[in-house]
């Protein structure tokens, strides 16, 4: 047995000399289904309290610290439940994590999957309890919590659909996985990550042309989206389709807004034109782009130099013209602005 660190020990000893237990679930078993209550949030608050519609008086006896018959007020009593059910859930926490210490699987999964009940956004606590199903292989046990808890959540289950997907997909039910992907697509299709997730859900799986599906359908409601363009690149070389992947990752260039990302972004696309055999395309097409943008640019300095003379503001047109004579050393733009240059310098010395 390994050996527990001495602040878990004095940990437990406090928590069991102060430990109040409420019910914050019910789980029980008929025909081999689990059901379970599940009393959602970190105090368990009723819902609908925590959506304010709980109705309240400025003359209720929960603002009373006390009634005046000197028993207990409806606050005194909720706050002392609250605190127990934090208290409990920490415990089971704390158990779980000793238990798992000792290699004791079965008591850490049940103690787990009490808390998990009480808190099942919880991240950290699912990957635990993932990891105690994992050695035991009771994968199925951690599914009825998921599919409950998506139907009494609706429009705020977007993690519990993560979680029960990611259930289906270990326990190998695709014909389970891909119903619950549509329903999420259905359930949260005003959502970019909705179909972010579906597509890597369908590419796990190898189902391209479903992953082609939804992206494409991310795709008419955000258009914008740097992400999803950058999917369907990957899924469209996946596909062995160079054009279209070129199209949606030449759009996501455009669309990324630092500089990390551009880098990425044309990696890539080097990749994508060795892949595609059109290297010598590329070449053509991108030197005819920047002669074009070279030759706007040349022009514009001609202004701006010209703009900064009749300002009178010498020092500056110098510095434009010098821009001009680097961009197009050879021509009679470039020729001007070496002509320039010395007499605005000359100009400046004898002021």
């Amino acid at each position: 047995m390994r050996n527990i660190d001495k602040t878990l020990k004095t940990t437990i000893m406090l928590a069991a000399v102060s430990l109040f237990i409420f019910p914050l679930t019910a789980i029980a078993q008929e025909d081999g289904v689990v059901h379970i209550e599940v009393i959602q949030g970190e105090v368990a608050v009723e819902k609908n309290e925590a959506e304010g519609k709980e109705e309240k008086s400025d003359n209720s006896d929960e603002k009373s610290p006390e009634k005046d018959d000197g028993e207990e007020s409806v606050y005194d009593i909720r706050t002392k439940v609250e605190r127990a059910q934090k208290e409990r859930l920490e415990l089971l926490k704390l158990l779980g994590s000793i238990y798992k210490e000792i290699d004791r699987t079965d008591e850490a999964t049940e103690m787990y999957k009490k808390a998990l009940a009480i808190d099942p956004s919880d991240n950290e606590l699912f990957k635990d309890v993932l990891e105690q199903y994992q050695k035991s292989g009771k994968w199925n046990e951690l599914i009825p919590i998921y599919e409950q808890l998506i139907d009494k959540y609706k429009g705020e289950n977007v993690e519990y659909y993560g979680k029960l997907i990611d259930l289906y997909v270990r326990t190998n039910q695709e014909e389970k996985t891909f119903e619950t992907v549509e329903k999420y697509l259905n359930e949260h299709g005003d959502k970019e990550e909705t179909y972010l997730f579906a597509a890597n859900v369908y590419l796990l799986k190898d189902r391209n042309e479903d992953a082609l599906k939804a992206i494409e359908a991310g795709l008419s409601k955000f258009s914008g989206s740097l992400n999803l363009n950058g999917k369907a690149a990957e899924v469209y070389m996946k596909t062995e389709n160079y054009s279209k992947a070129l199209e949606h990752l030449e759009a996501a260039k455009n669309l990324a807004t630092r500089s990390d990302q551009k880098e990425d972004i044309e990696r890539e696309l080097m990749q994508l034109y060795e892949k595609a055999d059109i290297i010598k395309e590329v070449i053509s097409t991108k030197s005819a782009e920047l002669k074009k943008i070279e030759g706007e640019l040349k022009n514009l300095y001609v202004k701006q130099a010209k703009a900064k003379e009749e300002g009178s503001n010498p020092g500056d047109a110098v510095s434009v013209y010098k821009k001009l004579l680097l961009l197009a050393p050879n021509t009679p733009e470039g020729t001007l602005a070496s002509k320039k240059i010395k007499e605005l310098e000359i100009k400046n010395e004898n002021k």
